[in-house]
């Protein structure tokens, strides 16, 4: 994928004990309908352990600068983990 990561930190999601928060920005690839070839995309993973202690993760990408912090943190504050 050839992405930077920028920056990890801990994450409260609802019915994970813990979780992590991965920030990372790539240059799209043109492909399977997304951004055109060269965009700057900005990208998020949560990962962490469910309630059986299997591993999750939760990818979200976006054009830079088409999703507002404001909206990415709804995003992430919506998650809930079985």
């Amino acid at each position: 994928m050839g992405a930077d990561v920028k920056g990890q930190k801990d994450v409260e999601l609802a019915g994970a004990d813990e979780a992590k928060r991965i920030d990372f920005t790539f240059e799209a690839t043109g492909e399977d309908g997304g951004p055109a070839k060269g965009t700057p995309v900005e990208g998020v993973i949560l990962a962490g352990l469910d309630s059986t202690d299997s591993a999750f993760a939760i990818r979200v990408d976006a054009q830079k600068g088409s999703l507002s912090d404001g909206d990415l943190d709804r995003i992430i504050d919506s998650v809930e983990v079985h």
